[in-house]
């Protein structure tokens, strides 16, 4: 599903903006998410700045994973959890970012 999505986003914005738009989403993975989850403002703002890149380039399931970090942040549940999935989530989207930027 990721590489046909890779290839209607490079279909519609051409290989060189889809180069640059992955350096940056891989960009954002690496710097976001960086603080103590204990700062929920700040893990609320860097989850938003991710779910609509993630999803624009097909990255469906981490903009979710996103979106409900996101919303837990604004409430008082625990983030560990979702913070686990997200290094795991992470790991897995800059693999492909990687990959896509091979082929």
């Amino acid at each position: 599903m990721m590489l046909a999505t890779a290839c209607v986003v490079k279909d519609g914005f051409g290989p060189e903006r889809v180069a640059t738009l992955l350096d940056l989403m891989g960009s954002e993975l690496r710097d976001r998410f960086r603080t103590d989850e204990d700062d929920r403002v700040q893990v609320a703002h860097d989850a938003h700045a991710l779910v609509s890149a993630a999803g624009m380039l097909g990255f469906t399931r981490l903009s979710r994973l996103c979106r409900e970090i996101e919303a837990a942040a604004h409430g008082d549940g625990d983030l560990r959890p979702l913070i686990h999935r997200l290094e795991i989530q992470r790991a897995e989207v800059l693999g492909t970012i990687h990959k896509l930027k091979a082929a």
